[in-house]
């Protein structure tokens, strides 16, 4: 709970803190600058998601120890990582390893009952005897209050096959085949990493490696080399000839996959030499292979190259990490009572403690639970530790009445807040065979409504509303909405003398009045 509306201290220029006071001052109030301390305890609870579907992220009985009766929700902070799938390593001689899918990041606070869609799963391509296929990608919307967002995690390229196969676009694309004959291009690139698209922050995108090739030296020996996939964290290395008294061509290594939390996402695979092959990227990037590349072991990474046979690229994942913060319950109590007489609610509460309490919004909803609407605020204390009582009179309830239901919503300084229990009260309908309800009667003008007691009936008439007082003297003003009459003429009724007036009210080819004791 919130807590602080002036300082507790004001210091001038004639006043020094001794050593000791200071220790005493940040002995008792030193918790006060903990922001931390306004919560009794915390939890954190994992999901992963590895198929499409609808799923609650927050939800309160993921703590099966959480007691409603002692505690209550504050805020719930979560981190949302999602995973495109890997591609599959290309396949042949100086093949390039399949790229990473791309890994993106969100942090935000949710309410209880936010929701993820998974609408596409990324699922890894497939080694190919040649080029090797693409990975799918992740596709997800978050949906917390207003909060409607949504974001893509793309796939892995597929690496090139031989025969200087480029290898495939992707965010963390495929690397290059190089040449295997002297009328292939030794300069063949890797696929190109995907633009940032803005939605969510992501990884780096990586190019995949490019592929060399060299047809023969001095002594007639040749080599060539595939590129490295590149990954979510880095580019994929290049495949290179080191040209001595024989040709020695190593593959180039996949890109690193990108680090998060939950650990190492999205590497790429390594690719085919003729004398080394490359390794995969840190993260689980697939190792290419003399015959089969293999697979790729991390979350989101790809295959590695081989010489008949490209590794398979992994499968992405939505990893979801909630930090449910708990607050202490606060109030000693909260009710609402009916005031038959004055046709007014009392709202209420009392609290034992308070830590950062900015105010509290007075929410009603009629009939129902759901359709919440603010209806007036109290200022907290700012910061206490004894028992401090509030109340709230509610004194314009709807002329039809019903199920009139209250809660409270706490507002930290920091923006941050909760619920309180709710309590109902029932109102009967005011009785009488006029269309329009016209109370409090007596009144002093404010508050003061005029409401009609079946809304269905009214067709949009136009509407005069006149206000006459016993000498005969009369205010009238045309009305376009038939809810701020009550507001209009209360304000006049405030600039007048105490006694009786005619309320009379006129609408289509229908008049009605009311007798109105004006009381100040």
């Amino acid at each position: 709970m919130p807590f602080y509306t002036r300082p507790y201290f004001q210091f001038n220029t004639a006043f020094k803190l001794s050593g000791f006071s200071i220790a005493l001052f940040l002995l008792f109030f030193g918790k006060a600058f903990n922001s931390q301390a306004q919560y009794s305890r915390s939890f954190t609870v994992t999901n992963t998601y590895t198929s499409t579907g609808l799923f609650t992220l927050t939800d309160i009985s993921d703590d099966p120890s959480f007691d409603p009766t002692t505690e209550t929700f504050a805020v719930a902070d979560a981190e949302i990582i999602i995973v495109g799938g890997g591609g599959g390593g290309g396949g042949g001689i100086s093949s390039g390893g399949g790229g990473g899918g791309e890994v993106r990041v969100r942090n935000v606070q949710l309410g209880l009952g936010a929701t993820l869609e998974i609408i596409d799963f990324g699922t890894g391509g497939a080694g190919g005897t040649n080029r090797g296929s693409n990975g799918s990608n992740t596709n997800v919307r978050l949906i917390s209050g207003t909060l409607n967002e949504r974001a893509v995690a793309r796939r892995g390229g597929g690496g090139g096959g031989s025969g200087s196969q480029n290898g495939r676009n992707g965010p963390g694309s495929g690397g290059a085949g190089a040449s295997t004959s002297s009328a292939g291009n030794p300069g063949t690139t890797g696929g190109g990493g995907g633009s940032n698209d803005g939605l969510w922050s992501s990884s780096a995108p990586s190019s995949g490696g490019n592929g060399d090739f060299e047809n023969s030296n001095f002594f007639g020996f040749s080599g060539s080399a595939g590129g490295g996939g590149g990954g979510a964290g880095s580019a994929g290395g290049d495949g290179t000839i080191l040209d001595l008294f024989f040709v020695f061509g190593n593959g180039g290594d996949g890109g690193d996959g990108a680090v998060t939390s939950q650990g190492t996402f999205g590497a790429g695979g390594g690719g085919v030499g003729t004398t080394t092959n490359g390794s995969g990227g840190a993260g689980g990037g697939g190792d290419a292979g003399t015959i089969n590349g293999d697979d790729a072991s991390g979350i989101g990474a790809g295959g590695g190259a081989g010489g008949t046979q490209g590794g398979d690229g992994a499968d992405g994942v939505v990893i979801v990490t909630i930090t449910y913060r708990i607050l202490p319950v606060e109030f000693a109590f909260i009710s609402a009572v009916y005031n038959e007489a004055l046709r007014t609610s009392i709202i209420s509460w009392a609290t034992t403690k308070e830590w950062e309490n900015s105010h509290f919004d007075i929410e009603r909803s009629i009939n129902n639970v759901t359709s919440w609407v603010t209806i007036g605020r109290v200022e907290g204390q700012g910061y206490s530790e004894v028992l401090v009582d509030y109340n709230f009179i509610d004194k314009v309830l709807p002329v039809s009445g019903g199920n009139i239901f209250y809660r409270l919503k706490q507002n930290d300084f920091n923006g941050d807040f909760s619920y309180s229990e709710t309590r109902a009260i029932q109102v009967e309908p005011l009785s009488g065979t006029k269309f329009w309800r016209v109370y409090p009667n007596p009144t002093d003008g404010d508050p003061f409504t005029i409401a009609m007691l079946n809304p269905e009936d009214f067709r949009d008439e136009p509407i005069t509303l006149s206000v006459i007082s016993m000498s005969g003297v009369e205010q009238s003003w045309p009305i376009l909405d038939p809810d701020t009459m009550g507001q209009l003429a209360g304000q006049h009724l405030l600039s007048q003398s105490s006694g009786v007036y005619l309320i009379r009210i006129t609408w289509g080819e229908r008049s009605e009045t009311h007798r109105v004791i004006l009381n100040k």
